[in-house]
Order: C-alpha cells, then sequence, then structure tokens
C-alpha cells in the first residue's frame, strides 16, 4: 500500500491479487510462513521484482479545499490529546480534546495511537462543525 504513493493508482490495482493472496498470513501476523501464490499474483510479484522501472510516474494532487482547522496530536501510553492550532474565527473551537485509550488501543504503536487521535478529533469537529465540500 504504500507503494501506492509514489507509484498511484496503478500500483494498488497491479497489486490486487498479490495483496489478496497474503491477506490470510497478514490477519495473522504470520510473516515468516510461505503462502502460495496463484498465477495472477506471481504475475504481479515478478513486475514489481524487475519491471517496476517501467511504470511512468504518476502526479501528486494537490488538495484543492481551503484547510479550515489545524490539528495537533500526540498519545501517550494511556490517552491521545489534540489541540486546534488554526480554526475558522466563528468555530469557537478552543478546548483541546483528551480521552484515555481503551484496553486494545494501549498495544497500538505510538504512531497509530497518534493517528488515533487525530481520527477522533475528526470526529469531533465532524459532529459539532460543517465539514463537507
Amino acid at each position: 500500500m504504500s507503494m501506492q504513493l509514489a507509484f498511484g493508482l496503478v500500483c494498488r490495482l497491479r497489486s490486487r491479487y498479490l495483496l489478496h493472496s497474503v491477506k490470510d498470513a497478514a490477519q495473522r501476523h504470520d510473516y515468516s510462513g510461505f503462502t502460495a501464490l496463484g498465477a495472477r499474483a506471481a504475475q504481479e510479484a515478478l513486475l514489481f521484482a524487475y519491471q517496476l522501472d517501467t511504470l511512468a510516474p504518476q502526479p501528486m494532487h494537490v488538495h484543492q479545499q481551503v484547510l479550515t482547522f489545524t490539528l495537533h496530536c500526540d498519545a501517550s501510553d494511556h490517552a491521545v490529546a489534540a489541540v486546534v492550532y488554526d480554526a475558522p474565527v466563528d468555530a469557537g473551537t478552543t478546548a483541546p480534546f483528551y480521552r484515555r485509550l481503551l484496553q486494545h488501543e494501549t498495544a497500538r504503536s505510538s504512531a497509530l495511537r497518534e493517528l488515533t487521535g487525530y481520527r477522533d478529533a475528526y470526529r469531533t469537529l465532524r459532529k459539532r462543525h460543517s465539514m463537507h465540500g
């Protein structure tokens, strides 16, 4: 999935059979075992192994909407918090967002806990303000 940033949608479309082949192993977190690949998945593996440089560069798409809120989040071992740095004048959003992590969330990596904070802050802002466009 991270290659999609570099190569765009063509990477995701050309790796769907390969991703499907390793799905069960990924769900089990079994990264040391072997997985049998179907014919199409094997073709995709060969593409990425030997022909990756033949893919045309994909353009980066700039976000076209004006930013309305700027958030900064952080996470500890037990809680997540977000602070709104920039907001529309009429938004009235001054208080930081904070919540304790649930038991299953404490086992996540610090980056994933921080992303959880961004997700929850976005959900809260979306409930309080019109965020369509």
